[in-house]
């Protein structure tokens, strides 16, 4: 019983431990270094592997490993890499304070072939000179995801000094050249990056490659890339919507059929979005005309910025389509929906300024971010 108390009293007291060097903006029970004694009352519990979960990512850490690791000062993990290569990453990932910089490019080099994986992120998140020399290194590698990952990481972090953007933006050009499938990872910091002169005729060409590789699914072109979640389909669809964004009249007209053609919502609320916020209040009636698209989602986009647009001319619509079941409604969205459109009609017709709620986890377009 009495040990049983005490160790609860110390995973009470383990935040003691932590140090103002151990990330201030963390949540408590992610705090590091903790002692070795805590570390030790921590796996005489019960149900230990559960409660490590909430202390590190993946499988649960060996204790042996732990004892060591965790009451560790950052500079000392150098130290332990090589013997704990695999827990010591995990654990600079997870402090990403500056005194772990040279552990996270350590275990780069260790792999020197690798694309990197959550390193090169974390690495634009952790201030200082050391991460900003260590990721601007990596726009020399030799291994093009590792480069490409460094340039999209500090670009996305803002930390991308001016004096690279031409190198970066040439680099990235030339390797949607080579593979087109890069586009839905690259694209995005591209369009930031570069005018949209330039950007216009790279994205009509991955466009027509995909729309090629498209036609021919058992091409080579037509396979998935490793680092990508889009398909030929989804990056020809894609390229329209970005030069959408980019004033591309002839895309306008290609991109408002998939409002009625997307039936998951992550190609239509995309649409949704560019068509509202980069071509305007003139789209209006095609987004009306999206209030029945076959997605709620889309159907909801829809919804929200018509309320944003706040014509009056709109109020019709949106009460006929919240009479309209959608062919996906589960799980109460067509009350939702229902609920969503009957509100922004009601507000428009009060003449009040209606502020779009959008839901987490909405996509955040590249103009945006």
């Amino acid at each position: 019983m009495r040990r049983t108390i005490a160790g609860v009293l110390l995973v009470g007291l383990w935040l003691v431990g932590a140090t103002a060097q151990a990330q201030s903006n963390r949540p408590e029970w992610l705090r590091r270094p903790i002692t070795r004694e805590q570390v030790e009352a921590l796996y005489d519990q019960d149900n230990w592997p559960m409660r490590s979960s909430m202390l590190t990512p993946g499988p649960p850490i060996p204790r042996e490993a732990a004892v060591r690791i965790w009451p560790a000062r950052d500079e000392q993990l150098l130290e332990l890499l090589p013997t704990y290569p695999q827990w010591v990453t995990e654990e600079a990932l997870l402090r990403k304070t500056p005194g772990v910089v040279p552990v996270l490019l350590k275990s780069l080099e260790r792999n020197p072939s690798g694309p990197g994986g959550n390193i090169i992120p974390t690495l634009a998140k952790i201030p200082g000179k050391a991460s900003l020399d260590g990721l601007t290194a990596l726009l020399n590698s030799k291994t093009p995801e590792r480069r490409q990952r460094a340039a999209v990481a500090l670009e996305e972090s803002r930390r991308l000094p001016k004096m690279l953007v031409p190198k970066v933006v040439a680099m990235f050009e030339n390797d949607l050249k080579a593979d087109f499938r890069l586009a839905c990872r690259l694209i995005p910091s591209c369009l930031r990056l570069a005018p949209a002169t330039r950007a216009i005729p790279v994205l009509r060409a991955i466009r027509a490659k995909a729309a090629a590789a498209e036609r021919d699914p058992d091409s080579e072109s037509g396979l998935f890339a490793v680092w990508d979640y889009g398909d030929s389909r989804q990056i020809r669809i894609l390229s329209d919507i970005w030069l959408t964004s980019l004033g591309d009249t002839a895309a306008i007209a290609r991109v408002r059929p998939v409002l009625h053609g997307d039936r998951d919502g992550f190609l239509g609320v995309q649409v949704v979005q560019c068509l509202a916020e980069r071509v305007g209040k003139s789209e209006r009636t095609t987004l009306e005309a999206a209030l029945t698209a076959p997605s709620s989602r889309t159907r909801e986009m829809a919804a929200l910025y018509l309320g944003k647009f706040g014509d009056k001319r709109s109020v019709k619509a949106l009460r006929a389509a919240a009479k309209v079941p959608a062919p996906d409604e589960a799980n109460g969205w067509r009350d939702r929906i229902r609920r969503l459109m009957i509100e922004v009609a009601d507000t428009i017709e009060r003449g009040q300024p209606y502020t779009p709620k959008f839901r987490t986890g909405t996509p955040v377009p590249w103009w945006r971010r």
